[in-house]
Order: structure tokens, then C-alpha cells, then sequence
């Protein structure tokens, strides 16, 4: 009974709390919200958000428009080369 216990029972147990706990761990990242100026219709959120950084020299685009931190479009997402 002990032998048959430890042979099958406990690794098959084993097997499902790994598979368990790899599904339990995953994170969601959330990313900033981003903002662009469309020619028709104004301000728009970026869908997603921005995952560039403030710093850097290259304008960050999202369908070729430049992405901006806030909806007033002072302060540009940019990125290193």
C-alpha cells in the first residue's frame, strides 16, 4: 500500500501542483497611458498604453503620430536609439 502510494499517487500529485502553480504566477504588466494628436479627431488615448521611456532623444510613435505622458501633449514619450 505504502509502495503503490509513493510510486504513482504522490508524483502524479506532484505533476498537477506544478502545472497548478505555473498558471498561478504569470503577472499582467499594465502600461502607462500614452496620448496622440489625431488631425481629425483631437487627443486620443493610445490603445494599450506606452511602454517607452520618458528619457531619451528618438519621439516614440503610435501609427506615426508622436505619443505623449499627458492629454495636454507637453511632455513627449521618448526613446534611446
Amino acid at each position: 500500500m505504502k509502495r503503490t502510494f509513493f510510486k504513482t499517487v504522490l508524483p502524479a500529485f506532484a505533476i498537477l501542483l506544478a502545472v497548478g502553480l505555473s498558471f498561478a504566477t504569470t503577472t499582467e504588466t499594465i502600461s502607462d497611458p500614452a496620448y496622440y494628436n489625431h488631425p481629425v479627431l483631437g487627443v486620443q488615448p493610445v490603445p494599450g498604453g506606452s511602454d517607452c521611456p520618458i528619457e531619451g532623444t528618438i519621439p516614440c510613435k503610435f501609427n506615426g503620430f508622436d505619443t505623449f505622458v499627458d492629454p495636454a501633449l507637453t511632455l513627449p514619450y521618448l526613446r534611446q536609439m
